[in-house]
């Protein structure tokens, strides 16, 4: 856990701002593509952007009803996605903190998010064993994915957008293809969880 007491400025997504202090543990992070800004996940239901020369100044965008899980953030930076324990995914402005779409459709906690290379697909894992792609402009769901035993936990984007790889509490890794929805590969051999995946930059 990341902690902290020391006060920062805090923004709404009006950008209203005020001296904060950091209300509870942070649970996860994720950095802008220009290494300056860092976003946090909070138990408060908030998310944390920090720019972390100095820790300050703190925007914090509220809009979640429970914890936030899982913080991806597109290639150009100039967007966010969060995925919460209130089994929604969120798409954030991250120079002004506006909520841009609430993708609803999973029936328990997203667990991971991902965003594909080109920024236009969005991928989420949760606990009703599914992986949806979504369509980041629209916000329409394009795939459900399913062929997870158990819970997924942990989903990532091959470089070329074309499959995603998903991880579960069923002990195995499964590969898709995004165009179908089609599982092309199951990998087994873990005794356990597979509680994270990532794919190589070249995605073999």
């Amino acid at each position: 856990m990341y902690h902290t007491n020391q006060p920062v400025e805090m923004a709404t997504s009006s950008i209203e701002t005020f001296p904060f202090v950091f209300p509870s543990d942070l649970i996860i992070s994720s950095r802008l593509p220009d290494g300056r800004t860092i976003y946090f996940g909070s138990y408060d239901n908030k998310l944390f952007a920090q720019y972390d020369h100095n820790f300050m100044p703190m925007k914090i965008f509220t809009g979640h009803t429970a914890l936030a899980t899982s913080i991806a953030i597109s290639p150009d930076g100039k967007q966010v996605v969060s995925g919460s324990k209130d089994k929604a995914v969120r798409i954030w402005d991250t120079a002004n903190g506006k909520l841009l779409q609430t993708l609803a459709g999973h029936t328990s906690f997203v667990t991971s998010v991902a965003i594909s290379p080109d920024g236009e697909q969005v991928v989420s894992g949760s606990y009703d064993k599914t992986v949806r792609i979504w369509d980041r402009a629209s916000g329409r769901c394009l795939q459900t994915l399913k062929g997870h035993a158990d819970y997924v936990t942990s989903v990532a984007i091959s470089p070329d957008g074309e499959q995603v790889v998903s991880g579960s509490n069923d002990k195995t890794v499964q590969i898709w293809d995004t165009a179908s929805g089609r599982c092309l590969q199951m990998l087994k051999g873990h005794a356990d969880y597979v509680t994270s995946v990532a794919i190589s930059p070249d995605g073999e």
